[in-house]
């Protein structure tokens, strides 16, 4: 019975087209680089070995899979990183490459997507662009309120960036609401 089914599939590889073959190889390369880059950032707080592997894995997903979930996501680790790392021009850029590819991949109401969307928000409340920022974050609290309701982490994050803005805006009565609303879920995030 091994014998049949080593059999097949070696029948079935050999009818197979190189480039199938090879899509295998760049996925499970892709998949490594990625994991590579995990695990060298944040944990173990290596920015640069990280950069390297997001951007092999970036070169792979041009070369073979343009467009795909894989590119996208990869554009969007990528930015998450040079966000993190204080690189916020290169990182903007890589989110308005992603979003619009998740948004394509995904739909419009997606909990994924939202997340790309607040941390360009946050990007742009980092940098001081709080007439950029406030648009991203509304659309992401949009998706994570409809998608997960009012007393979700995800959208107390968005209430909290939120407040953040208001308060810059001095609008504090407006920041304390957004505050409370978001601070139990936060804690209870963090717990």
């Amino acid at each position: 019975m091994r014998f049949r089914i080593f059999l097949a599939t070696v029948t079935i590889l050999a009818m197979m087209p190189a480039t199938a073959i090879g899509a295998v190889d760049w996925a499970e390369s892709w998949t490594e680089a990625m994991a590579g880059a995990a695990r060298a950032w944040p944990a173990g707080a290596d920015p640069a070995t990280a950069r390297d592997r997001y951007g092999a894995a970036l070169d792979l997903v041009i070369k073979h899979g343009s467009g795909t979930l894989r590119h996208a996501r990869t554009l969007d680790e990528l930015a998450y990183l040079n966000l993190m790392d204080g690189a916020e021009e290169l990182a903007e850029s890589l989110y308005l490459e992603s979003i619009p590819m998740l948004e394509r991949l995904l739909g419009p109401d997606q909990p994924r997507l939202a997340t790309s969307i607040h941390n360009l928000g946050v990007l742009y409340l980092r940098t001081g662009k709080n007439d950029e920022a406030e648009p991203w974050i509304r659309e992401a609290l949009r998706i994570w309120t409809s998608s997960f309701g009012p007393d979700h982490p995800d959208t107390a994050r968005a209430n909290r960036s939120l407040a953040v803005l208001m308060r810059r805006r001095g609008q504090d009565d407006e920041a304390d609401r957004l505050e409370r609303l978001a601070g139990p879920f936060l804690k209870a995030a963090e717990e």
